[in-house]
């Protein structure tokens, strides 16, 4: 769970800022950013690099509930070895696999009607 105490503004506008902030990374994700049912969602692959030698997957469920006062994010990742083929083909089945476990990890969290209870301010 990651909590942004105060920060506002729509759900598009946090799509837009979130798409600014993953284009600007190096190297870029691979990514998608989508709005359904009055939440935003992301799911991230970060491939290894000399940073992270992982493969590393991200799926974001953002809550936009004004008794928070801010944003709520619920978040789960999971890490990954690097293929042992290291080819083309080798690097693009992992990316697949994990592509589809994270599919999965997303649509269970679209599904979930679990909200998070804030405390409105007295």
């Amino acid at each position: 769970m990651n909590y942004a105490k105060g920060v506002g503004g729509t759900l598009m506008q946090w799509a837009a800022s979130l798409k600014k902030t993953m284009d600007a990374e190096k190297p870029v994700p691979h990514y998608s950013i989508y709005i359904k049912g009055g939440s935003g969602y992301v799911r991230i692959i970060y491939e290894p690099d000399a940073r992270n030698p992982v493969y590393e997957s991200n799926v974001h469920k953002n809550f936009d509930i004004a008794d928070c006062d801010g944003k709520v994010i619920y978040q789960f990742a999971v890490k990954y070895p690097p293929s042992v083929d290291q080819s083309d083909a080798g690097k693009l089945a992992t990316l697949r696999s994990i592509y589809s476990e994270n599919q999965v990890f997303s649509e269970a969290m679209e599904k979930s009607d679990w909200l998070p209870t804030c405390k409105a301010a007295e």
